[in-house]
């Protein structure tokens, strides 16, 4: 039986499948290298060569990365490598004049259902191998990437919303930081990710507590300390400014009796994204939209800014 840290001299294509699955990232960036030329040649069959297709098998190692525990042949995954990259380019040559959605990759995506915080803490290290490469870009570029590849509002367009930048400055800041990811990834393969586990797994047991108590109505001070006295920011398109403002908009909801279920807790030293639903009570079945994501930028483990976009409800919830 091979485990991590077992890897034969020269490991075929199913060793490296097992051993990836099982957590060993160093494996599975030399399956990918290995299939790197393949799945170029098939981006290049549908998009000609160029960097169009470059950054869709960028795209799809990355998704690759997220989605190897469903390879269930270990024996052939340049058949699903291939399909992963034929399938982000056929989306990307569609929405030419518009943007694509990764996460509506078809029998790519996952679920969107809620999910337990102790079950967004991965078991297995590729994403601390991603977070780990992710700490060496620029906050502008990391927060598009967790916002593109690990949340649920990653079309162009729902990341320009969040962030206040135009959609074209999304495109352009998702091209760099692929090209970065790149080298970023494969210098790190064999690197250990405990800093960037520690930080995830800190940032997710802070907010699990923050919830706890926002659920039962009690604002969390120690949350609350963590924001600079100065913080800024916009909530649902209105700017604000101070920690005691965004106290109030907080203390505001629970009064109402709104509750907060989380979907994504992501987390880099200096950039963090949250994605949750509001539960609201009956008595006020529109006290809140449906949902909500916010970006928090951090400098020493202070929060200075933050931006938080509300889900649109049905047009015939609005009626």
């Amino acid at each position: 039986m091979i485990t991590p840290g077992m890897q034969p001299a020269n490991p075929t294509d199913a060793d490296l499948v097992c051993l990836a699955q099982a957590g060993d990232i160093r494996s599975l960036g030399q399956l990918l290298e290995r299939h790197r030329p393949y799945m170029l040649a098939v981006a290049f069959s549908i998009l000609g060569p160029g960097m169009d297709a470059q950054d869709a098998v960028q795209d799809a190692c990355l998704l690759a990365i997220r989605r190897i525990g469903q390879l269930r042949s270990p024996n052939a995954p340049g058949p699903w490598l291939a399909a992963i990259v034929r399938r982000v380019c056929l989306n990307a040559r569609r929405a030419s004049q518009h943007e694509m959605a990764l996460s509506s990759i078809g029998e790519f995506a996952e679920p969107a259902s809620p999910l337990a915080l102790e079950a967004m803490i991965d078991t297995l290290a590729r994403r601390d191998w991603v977070w780990t490469a992710l700490t060496a870009l620029p906050e502008t570029l990391q927060v598009v990437v967790m916002l593109r590849y690990f949340s649920e509002r990653s079309s162009y367009a729902e990341i320009a919303a969040i962030l206040s930048i135009p959609v074209g400055t999304v495109r352009s800041r998702l091209n760099e930081s692929r090209r970065r990811l790149a080298t970023s990834l494969a210098a790190t393969a064999d690197s250990t990710h405990d800093a960037a586990r520690e930080v995830t797994r800190t940032f997710q047991q802070q907010f699990s507590s923050f919830l706890d108590s926002y659920n039962q109505g009690i604002i969390d001070r120690e949350k609350i300390e963590t924001y600079a006295p100065n913080v800024s920011g916009v909530i649902g398109g209105a700017a604000f400014l101070g920690r005691d403002a965004l106290e109030r908009e907080l203390r505001a909801d629970t009064l109402a009796g709104v509750k907060l279920h989380p979907r994504t807790v992501l987390a880099s030293p200096y950039v963090a994204v949250c994605e949750a639903t509001w539960e609201n009570p009956p008595e006020h079945p529109f006290h809140c939209p449906p949902g909500m994501a916010y970006v928090e930028y951090i400098r020493d483990e202070i929060v200075t800014s933050i931006r938080v976009f509300h889900a649109p409800r049905s047009p015939l919830v609005e009626a």
